[in-house]
């Protein structure tokens, strides 16, 4: 949509990106990255046209579930992991290859990615895990049986909770102590999307668009 001129346009796959159901979109300087359950594309914004840099020929038929834009980085989550892109060492990199790992375990079903005050959660097959910028480290905060190995479709983060959307609805954890509380009502269904502002959510779910205002219920 260009607001200055009041114009939608529609962008198919023969504009050159991979085609497939799209999960989500991260727009970078120039570009629009896209992440489809085929994999990984790249968009020049002003062109529309596709801006292929290499990359992509590893999740070439892999999901792609999230991208986000972290500290000038391009993170990637997909089925096959989590990964790091970065225009001034242009490689890319398994996230966990760098800083200190406290798990042994390998990551893969990176399914979301939320960065918030210096510190990063991503929603794994593992569970949820985060890397902390300050300390450079890497931890499995909450096993995945936290939340009834649910499958998480999208994350927010505050200072002091985390608010996944599953297939079946929404569920609030408490960062410190690890309690749990789940919102399982048919009217929600499938969250696709959370925005949280203050004592509000906004959750973009199969059903529609639906407000919450969840610190009436702590």
């Amino acid at each position: 949509y260009n607001q200055n001129k009041d114009y939608w346009q529609t962008l198919t796959d023969s504009r050159g990106f991979t085609s497939g159901s799209i999960w989500d979109l991260c727009a970078e300087n120039d570009h629009l990255w896209i992440g489809s359950s085929n994999g990984l594309s790249r968009l020049v914004l002003s062109t529309k046209k596709t801006d292929p840099i290499g990359i992509e020929q590893y999740f070439n038929n892999i999901p792609v579930y999230d991208i986000e834009l972290i500290q000038n980085k391009i993170w990637i989550g997909a089925r096959n992991g989590l990964f790091i892109y970065s225009h001034h060492d242009p490689q890319l990199v398994r996230a966990e290859d760098f800083g200190i790992k406290n798990f042994s375990e390998q990551i893969y079903f990176a399914t979301s990615i939320k960065n918030y005050n210096q510190i990063c959660y991503i929603v794994t097959d593992l569970g949820i895990v985060r890397f902390d910028f300050d300390r450079n480290e890497w931890d499995l905060i909450f096993p995945k049986a936290i939340y009834q190995n649910k499958i998480v479709h999208s994350l927010a983060v505050n200072n002091r909770f985390l608010f996944l959307g599953t297939e079946s609805g929404l569920i609030r954890i408490e960062i410190k102590t690890g309690l749990i509380k789940d919102y399982f009502y048919e009217f929600i269904g499938r969250v696709n999307d959370i925005v949280l502002r203050e004592n509000q959510i906004w959750l973009g779910t199969k059903n529609g668009l639906l407000e919450f205002k969840w610190k009436k219920d702590l």
